[in-house]
């Protein structure tokens, strides 16, 4: 019964992404029982992002890459991306 948030910045991940989600993310309390977030945040930066998702109190999973990407897109109620070419035709097309 909840959205689920997909938040992803490429293959590398995206850095402004992983300091904007940790900067917002307390301020989902409001939300935060109606939402879920899947969050692939780069090699090496999962960890770091685990943490404030618990501290939060928001059901995420965090992923550094994640390789069947298309899955994650199939789920997702909505998106936080990168921009580029391609992830804007990807996110459309799924």
């Amino acid at each position: 019964g909840r959205k689920t948030l997909l938040v992803i910045g490429g293959s590398q991940g995206a850095l402004w992404i992983n300091e904007t989600m940790k900067k917002v993310a307390c301020e989902l309390f409001d939300v935060k029982e109606k939402i879920q977030v899947v969050h692939v945040t780069g090699e090496g930066k999962s960890p770091e992002m685990e943490e404030v998702y618990r501290r939060a109190v928001i059901r995420a999973k965090v992923f550094s890459f994640y390789e069947r990407i298309w899955e994650l897109y199939l789920i997702a109620d909505a998106a936080i991306s990168r921009a580029g070419a391609l992830a804007v035709s990807e996110i459309l097309l799924f």
